[in-house]
């Protein structure tokens, strides 16, 4: 029987994926206590690149990460949890105490949210060995033979300079072999500055994209509408644009929602029109009645589908899009969300029954109207409380238009195109999506 992978399909077979980044020993308070009332911590191991490369491998994907651990008990564990979960680590490198100065793991301290409280993090990884290593001694072409896939992130060039160069360096050899490469931003206000980040794309990553031929975009700061209240982090994305010479490699900026207002990215665009605006996470959970259709819907569709649509983003990602009726799964790392909920949630007793929560709807119903290459147009006329709505023009010669009615009664609406017209009476509390002919 033929092997279906959910993340290639079944014209890939058999690809290779190695990620590179930190490993970090993570230190929990169990039970989701505080850090500040915790008498004890629960030792795993995380870190992006590595939750990536554990989560490939365990929807069967062939992963291999490759990092610099110290050559001790803290080192080898992380390697060994790794094995664990069938990451491949041959091209891990464990340094004695004379290649690197400090000779240390990384640590981080997590704080898991529940409910409206949000997860926190505390970071104590200067001085890690990866920031230390000298890798200039590694044949990367060696390193890289073989693989099919590079994905990489934005935190590892944010820890040091030798990271930084070894990034840039990865991507150039990765390019040259013909593999492909994902990058995540992921941004990390408490690794770098924006002035850090600014001159790492001005410098590094966007000549080197340009020398290297590689059309992937940049977009910067990919965190929260209020910039999680911090005065130095104010309008991100125009403190970089602000510098020509960064400015001409990045496509635009990225939001999350999980803290302020859609009308910072209205802000955004007034300042800098030119640039593209993408909206790249929200969840639903315990925290905000995920799975309460009526609460939920109308008010993603305004914060989201609509609000983001209507404030000049291109495209817009919910998070997650199928978990089981038990939250999950989540990592082994168990750095995942314990309290999110999907898109659609399948029921893991007998995996035949889904509920299907409100992210469903807000795909169901833009998708189905409003097709790839589409334009948001303007729209003039009817206004009301409670009604939201956005109009789309189609590559295939026809219109979309979604409306949301959050009234407790039903509002009779007409829509004209100048050529064409129809009314239709929205239900109270609901949602309607039109597409038609020119």
């Amino acid at each position: 029987m033929e092997h279906f992978n959910p993340i290639l399909g079944n014209d890939t077979p058999g690809q290779k994926f190695i990620t590179c980044g930190e490993i970090m020993l993570r230190l929990t308070p169990p039970n989701y206590e505080k850090i500040r009332m915790a008498s004890g911590f629960e030792a795993s191991y995380g870190g992006s690149e590595a939750n990536i490369a554990l989560a490939l491998a365990n929807l069967g994907v062939d992963s291999t990460f490759f990092s610099v651990v110290p050559n001790n008990s803290l080192g080898k564990s992380a390697v060994r949890w790794l094995r664990s979960n069938d990451v491949h680590c041959t091209p891990m490198i464990l340094t004695e105490p004379n290649e690197t100065q400090s000779n240390r793991l990384g640590t981080y301290y997590l704080e898991t949210g529940y409910g409206i409280r949000p997860s926190k993090v505390i970071y104590d990884r200067k001085h890690s060995a990866i920031t230390e290593y000298d890798f200039s001694q590694v044949d990367l072409d060696a390193l890289l033979e073989g693989f099919d896939w590079l994905h990489l992130s934005g935190i590892t060039p944010a820890l040091a300079p030798n990271c930084r160069t070894l990034i840039l360096d990865m991507l150039k050899v990765a390019k040259k072999k013909g593999l492909t490469v994902s990058f995540d931003g992921n941004f990390r206000s408490t690794l770098w500055s924006w002035e850090e980040a600014r001159d790492f794309i001005k410098t590094g990553l966007g000549p080197a994209f340009k020398e290297a031929g590689v059309t992937t975009k940049i977009y910067v700061f990919d965190h929260n509408y209020n910039y999680d209240n911090l005065a130095d982090q104010k309008s991100y994305p125009t403190k970089i644009y602000d510098d020509a010479e960064a400015s001409q490699y990045i496509a635009g900026a990225a939001y999350h929602n999980y803290g302020g207002n859609r009308s910072e990215l209205l802000n955004i665009h007034k300042l800098y029109p030119n640039k593209e605006l993408l909206f790249t996470e929200t969840s639903i959970g315990t925290w905000n009645s995920g799975r309460d259709l009526e609460a939920r819907l109308l008010n993603d569709m305004e914060e989201i589908a609509l609000g983001t649509a209507n404030n000049w983003c291109r495209g817009t990602i919910v998070w997650n899009l199928m978990l089981d009726s038990d939250l999950g799964p989540v990592s082994p790392s168990d750095g995942s969300c314990k309290t999110c909920y999907g898109a659609v949630d399948i029921d893991n007793t007998n995996y035949s029954k889904i509920v299907r929560n409100s992210h469903y709807y807000l795909i169901g119903h833009m998708s189905s109207v409003v097709k790839p290459g589409a334009v948001r147009i303007g729209t003039t006329g009817y206004t009301a409380n409670g009604i939201t709505y956005s109009a789309f023009e189609n590559t295939d010669g026809t219109y979309a238009f979604v409306l949301a009615n959050n009234n407790a009664d039903a509002k009779r609406i007409t829509v004209s195109d100048g050529t064409h017209y129809f009314s239709y009476e929205v239900p109270a509390k609901a949602v309607v999506s039109y597409r038609w002919k020119k």
